[in-house]
């Protein structure tokens, strides 16, 4: 008779790491979705996803302890060049700062949660870099993706209107 070996138990940290990427991410969708109802595509999507690769890599650099490189500098640098060129963010700061009332601070709080969802991104995967390190990958994005739904549906069902609990 074969003796089977025992399972190996999950590390408590990976875990961890994964139920709070889980919640991080659902956070994420809240405020993805608050910054699109208060600002138009075109403004909202490239401050959140400009702003989340360069905090990630300062989080990676001035947290992590990680060198750039020559290749790797000059890829941020290409990043950062690229993303002022093609979205030039200061024309959405001009609108937000523009008199015209409403339509002006309704740009400028789709910008201030564009960058909360770009915080987001980049705190998700500084997280996900240390939690992949601990767990199999799969586990972990099983972790991740269930929290993830988890907080989605709580949030729904008893913050934003009652959607799937609601009577009738």
């Amino acid at each position: 008779q074969r003796s089977q070996a025992p399972a190996a138990a999950l590390p408590p940290e990976g875990i961890a790491l994964g139920l709070g990427s889980g919640v991080i991410e659902a956070v994420y969708f809240f405020l993805l979705a608050g910054a699109y109802r208060r600002g138009d595509l075109s403004v909202v999507y490239p401050v959140a996803r400009g702003t989340a690769p360069l905090l990630a890599v300062a989080v990676g650099v001035l947290v992590f302890g990680e060198r750039l490189g020559v290749a790797g500098t000059a890829g941020v640098a290409a990043l950062l060049v690229g993303y002022l060129w093609l979205q030039q963010p200061w024309r959405a700061l001009a609108l937000a700062r523009s008199p015209s009332g409403a339509r002006a601070a309704a740009a400028d709080s789709a910008i201030l949660f564009a960058l909360a969802t770009g915080v987001m991104i980049a705190t998700y995967t500084a997280i996900d870099r240390l939690g992949t390190r601990e767990i199999d990958v799969f586990t972990y994005a099983a972790i991740l993706w269930v929290t993830c739904a988890v907080a989605l549906v709580i949030w729904v069902s008893f913050v934003a209107g009652g959607g799937i609990l609601r009577d009738g």
